[in-house]
């Protein structure tokens, strides 16, 4: 409760305002009132917060389009004692510690190790294309780094480790070579293992001072590939790691376009990388296995230039943009998952998807039992694109899609009583064969590779 009085001549005039878990914008309310307060008035401002605390768990099987519920219930026995971790971090599935260049996972059923360290390039490209410089070396090991600080609890163990770099200013006048002069790139990197969850999690805050490079986060795995796979809208690339193409306007480019994750898989298993926000990725053949190299940071000050070695021409105005160089902190979202055999196998587009797009909290009066779900589907090779209410009240559009490449049985289950039909992405009602309904009101079909299908649901609204 939140309690304002304002004296005017002697009298006070309260303003009672119920603002759980919010603050009082002081500037806006004396806004508000300033037209009720005579100029001899005194405005008091009495406040008091509600208690705050921070709840965490890790949330299984949620609804992939509705709303599950959980209740916080007062435990009135001791917590239990946790020996703080020493100089790793660890769960059932992952352990991390600091290594030379960043830090090193080993996946602990099959003994597997990754690195993670950071790789900057010179790049004397535009915002269209990357263009190396010629003979510049990439900068990879850090000139110094901090001692791990390490917390953690019986659900969540945390490394943090500063990083930092010297690389070069800028491109010289002649923007063929780095000038000697460096400046200081300092990356904050904090990994964090959850009870339960077989991945890791990074944050890294960069602070970036130069112009003209490439800043990009590495995984090195020791899987042999000959191909990479990369999730794009409504299905799953595979992308060879020599790709072969006739000589044309642009060089190849290595790195390639994602949406939330790739993967390498060989020797039966996987590694995805998952990401928010980072839509630039590389997988990179090395002497023992492959590198994964997810792209942070392009700095460069130029919308098109013509003078490009790895495209012939211009590729829009040549405009200088002063403020594509990045300059100033930067804050970036990823994470590590390795799998045993294929990204259809692990479920990794719905893990990428628990990462990429975190469920939203809302506090309930009252939870039924159970949850509140539009549609659910057994197959784990079925993800649920979207799900959103429509202009009538109680009818909602659900979008599903395969990620799979081959052909698909299934079998979708219904919130009670929903009245279901097939649509096609313009909401038009689709016309169907091999559609099998049940007397429990679920509807049975067999999906084409990477094939989109959408629902029509219409729910009974409650008039109380």
């Amino acid at each position: 409760m939140t309690v304002t009085a304002v004296r005017t001549q002697g009298l006070t005039k309260r303003y009672g305002a119920v603002t759980a878990l919010s603050d009082l914008d002081l500037e806006e309310f004396r806004e508000r009132i300033r037209n009720e307060v005579p100029d001899e008035g005194n405005i008091v401002i009495r406040a008091t917060n509600a208690a705050r605390c921070s709840i965490s768990f890790v949330g299984t099987d949620l609804a992939p389009a509705g709303f599950s519920f959980v209740r916080v219930v007062r435990e009135n026995s001791a917590p239990r004692e946790v020996a703080p971790p020493t100089d790793a971090i660890e769960n059932d599935f992952l352990r991390a510690k600091c290594g030379k260049r960043g830090l090193t996972i080993e996946e602990r059923h099959n003994h597997t190790e990754f690195e993670v360290y950071f790789e900057d390039d010179g790049d004397r490209g535009d915002e269209y294309n990357f263009d190396p410089v010629p003979g510049a070396t990439t900068i990879g090991e850090p000139i110094a780094r901090s001692d791990p600080v390490i917390e953690g609890d019986a659900l969540r163990q945390r490394l943090r480790v500063n990083l930092e770099y010297r690389i070069p200013g800028a491109l010289d006048s002649t923007r063929r070579t780095r000038r000697a002069e460096s400046k200081p790139l300092q990356i904050e990197l904090t990994a964090t293992l959850h009870a339960g969850l077989d991945r890791i999690d990074f944050d890294a805050k960069v602070v970036n001072r130069s112009r003209d490079h490439r800043l990009r986060v590495a995984l090195a795995t020791p899987l042999v590939a000959a191909k990479s796979l990369h999730d794009t809208s409504f299905g799953v690339l595979e992308r060879p790691l020599a790709p072969a193409e006739p000589a044309g306007t642009e060089d190849v480019y290595p790195p390639v376009p994602q949406r939330t994750w790739s993967a390498v898989e060989g020797g039966g298993m996987g590694a995805a990388v998952f990401a928010r926000g980072l839509y630039e990725i590389e997988a990179r053949p090395a002497q023992e296995g492959t590198t994964l190299l997810l792209t942070l940071l392009r700095c460069v000050g130029w919308l098109s230039r013509s003078d490009l070695a790895t495209r012939r021409g211009g590729a829009g105005p040549e405009l200088e943009t002063p403020g594509a160089q990045e300059i100033g902190r930067h804050d970036f979202d990823f994470a590590l998952a390795p799998y045993r055999g294929s990204y259809l196998d692990a479920a990794i587009a719905q893990r990428a998807a628990a990462y990429s797009y975190p469920p939203r909290v809302f506090a309930a009066r009252a939870a039924p039992a159970g949850e509140l779900t539009l549609v659910r589907c057994a197959n784990p090779r079925i993800a649920f694109s979207t799900a959103r209410p429509t202009a009538r009240p109680g009818r909602y559009r659900v979008r599903a899609y395969s990620i799979s490449p081959y052909p698909e049985p299934a079998q979708f289950r219904f919130g009670a009583g929903a009245r279901v039909r097939l649509v096609d992405l313009a909401g038009h009602r689709a016309a169907r064969t091999g559609v099998r309904r049940t007397r429990q009101g679920e509807l049975g079909l067999e999906l084409r590779p990477f094939e989109i299908v959408t629902f029509d649901l219409t729910l009974r609204v409650n008039s109380r």
